[in-house]
């Protein structure tokens, strides 16, 4: 089952219903409000490709909650060529933006990916819960940036990722790929700024797998914002533990580079 809604930046008309590509919405906004609550089947917003305007303006995401495993809201042009990134539940590409702000993002293989140019910002409390690859993955001169809720920034500022059954052997929870940069805000920026935000990484499993890494930084990437990240992982136990620190941090070129 799918459920499909059309965008035509040119043709399109907001007053439409959206359901084809003649009753085309003109924003891409005006699509997404179509959607509300939970989302238990495939849906997709097409965008006309080829368009003289442009769907460059900024967009709210709210209350839109995927449900069981054919629940997922998918936004993509008129021309799409599948691709590895197939899995990713909030996925940027090409010089564009996208913000997540208080969000809950469960078992999935690839929960966010940043590709091409793009930027992905995690604001707030967002959780990412048992990713089967990577949990956060930015190619490409890519960004992700992790910061305070605006609306709240002393009370919402933190990201975890938490993996219970990673299924790749060599499992990243943050992957930095290709001249990416991921920046964690400390507050640093102006003295009278005091928000700061925390990345908290843990191992579920009572045994930590030889290659599970907190942080890949491959191919001249960057990582700024290392003193605000935590990773814990079980002992035998059970009882959470400091991760050792050859797991907590790999990076695989000499020109790569990491600050606190």
């Amino acid at each position: 089952m799918a459920t499909d809604y059309y965008v035509d930046a040119d043709s399109g008309s907001d007053a439409n219903g959206g359901t084809s590509w003649g009753d085309a919405k003109e924003h891409l906004q005006a699509a997404i409000d179509l959607i509300t609550g939970v989302v238990n089947d495939q849906t997709t917003i097409h965008l006309k490709a080829g368009t003289t305007a442009e769907y460059t303006q900024e967009v709210t995401i709210r209350g839109i909650r995927p449900l069981g495993a054919d629940g997922g809201l998918t936004i993509q042009p008129e021309i799409w060529t599948q691709s590895n990134y197939d899995d990713a539940m909030a996925f940027a590409n090409g010089y564009g933006g996208l913000t997540l702000e208080n969000c809950y993002l469960d078992s999935m293989p690839l929960p966010v990916v940043a590709y091409a140019n793009s930027t992905v910002s995690l604001m707030g409390d967002v959780y990412i819960v048992n990713p089967f690859i990577t949990g956060i993955w930015a190619l490409v001169k890519s960004n992700v940036y992790i910061a305070p809720w605006t609306e709240k920034p002393m009370d919402y500022y933190t990201l975890q990722i938490k993996t219970t059954s990673p299924r790749q052997t060599d499992f990243a929870a943050i992957k930095a790929v290709g001249s990416s940069y991921v920046f964690v805000k400390s507050g640093d920026i102006n003295p009278w700024d005091l928000s700061v935000s925390r990345v908290e990484i843990t191992n579920d499993l009572d045994v930590l797998p030889p290659n599970y890494y907190g942080v890949v930084l491959e191919s001249a990437s960057l990582l700024q914002g290392a003193s605000l990240m935590s990773f814990k992982t079980k002992n035998k136990k059970g009882d959470y533990v400091d991760m050792p620190a050859a797991n907590c941090f790999a990076r695989r070129n000499s020109i790569d580079t990491l600050s606190v």
